[in-house]
């Protein structure tokens, strides 16, 4: 116990002695020879029953800079039979449209437009929005895989999907959501007023959260790719039982498949090349992603990103923890550990004053513990305050006490 704490202590002086040394090196920031700020744009239309969104901001010359949103413009969207329909600025670069008042159609074409602050235009090339199949089933399996973190193999659950390929098109993007039901597994016990008034918790608090994750990789298909006339067992996700805590209650799973044009599938294609060819200022340098949207008045100014016009469908799933048990899975771990704590035996050098159970108290939850618990003696004296890392004990740390209104714990 008394080593424990001490390793503890030892490393928060470690941590301190590398952050001043690293504050002390001067990041490399290289110099952009001709650096243009440039509109970038992110706008998609369906045909689902909700808003539509369109976000504007500015390219940025250092990486960590935060971008420049582009406010006050004003944004429409056009249909094939000339009617305008406008979207409010509803944040800071971020435009919606009223799910009430205009609605994608499929087979119809959509052109978006854009008038800046400064008064300068933008549009896109007109797009048809292509027909969508239905996803016919989500289901999923137990699989494993390479993890390229620790090179080792891990068991979990891989997502499948069923589909029939698209008629009118070739092309098929999928995007996905995800939620997760999440218990600390050491809810707190006592709440410490002072090492003379330590109260027991009857109904502890933030036991049970939410988490959630919105899929950021480009997941693009080609009909052409194979000859078959649907996708069946199509892989999407794999989750490895043991490297997250998604599987220990229940999970949810939301897919949406989209049609695209094939302007867009080339698009997302090379968005795709200049992802894998890493950060290093000494890769290969981006090459010019063509975009359909253009400056009216200036037809060599480059606009990065893409007005996206797709019909969706989507499909949606529950998996309980009895059903990953079934599959023998391996279990997270959260990796929780219990830090028993002594006033002036446990407390770095040695104090002129003895130092109390509540001085120490505030010291170790001020490093992102929280008090567990703690140990009397035979005469009821106390000897030891016993603490958790906060995550272990507080579900708000990393997630969200409020159930989604979705969320259905019959299934």
């Amino acid at each position: 116990m008394n080593n424990h704490i001490a390793k503890w202590l030892r490393l928060i002086v470690v941590l301190f002695i590398l952050a001043v040394n690293f504050s002390c090196i001067d990041p490399f920031n290289p110099q952009v020879q001709g650096f243009q700020s440039l509109l970038v744009v992110d706008a998609l239309v369906t045909d689902a029953d909700e808003s539509y969104y369109c976000r504007l901001s500015k390219t940025i010359e250092k990486d960590r800079e935060t971008p420049e949103r582009v406010t006050g413009a004003t944004v429409l969207i056009e249909d094939d039979l000339g009617n305008m329909h406008s979207l409010n600025e509803i944040s800071s670069g971020v435009y919606k449209s009223d799910s009430l008042s205009f609605r994608g159609e499929a087979g119809r074409s959509y052109r978006l437009h854009i008038t800046t602050r400064e008064g300068k235009e933008y549009e896109s090339d007109p797009a048809v929005m292509p027909q969508v199949p239905d996803i016919d089933s989500l289901y999923f399996g137990k699989d494993r895989q390479l993890d390229n973190d620790d090179g080792q193999f891990h068991e979990g659950i891989r997502i499948y999907f069923d589909s029939e390929k698209p008629v009118d098109g070739k092309y098929l993007r999928w995007t996905y959501e995800e939620w997760w039901k999440t218990h600390v597994p050491f809810p707190p016990q006592w709440k410490f007023i002072d090492e003379f008034n330590i109260i027991r918790i009857l109904e502890p608090g933030n036991v049970i959260c939410w988490r959630n994750n919105r899929s950021d990789e480009i997941i693009t298909a080609s009909s052409d790719a194979d000859l078959s006339t649907s996708y069946v067992k199509k892989p999407l996700l794999f989750i490895a039982s043991d490297k997250a805590d998604r599987l220990m209650i229940k999970y949810y799973i939301k897919v949406r498949q989209y049609s695209i044009t094939s302007g867009e599938f080339e698009f997302r294609e090379q968005v795709k090349q200049i992802n894998s060819a890493g950060g290093d200022i000494f890769d290969r340098q981006p090459f010019q992603i063509v975009s359909n949207i253009h400056n009216r008045g200036n037809s060599h100014e480059q606009v990065l990103g893409y007005f996206q016009v797709s019909a969706v469908s989507e499909a949606s799933i529950y998996i309980t923890r009895r059903e990953i048990d079934s599959l023998e899975l391996r279990q997270f771990d959260y990796g929780c550990e219990m830090l028993y704590a002594r006033p002036n035996l446990d407390f770095p050098g040695k104090p002129a004053n003895p130092v109390s159970f509540t001085t120490m108290h505030n010291i170790i939850i001020k490093e992102g513990y929280v008090f567990f618990d703690y140990l009397v003696d035979e005469y009821n004296f106390l000897t030891y305050l016993i603490f958790v890392q906060d995550y272990c004990s507080d579900c708000t740390v990393t997630g969200n006490p409020n159930k989604p209104d979705f969320w259905d714990d019959t299934k």
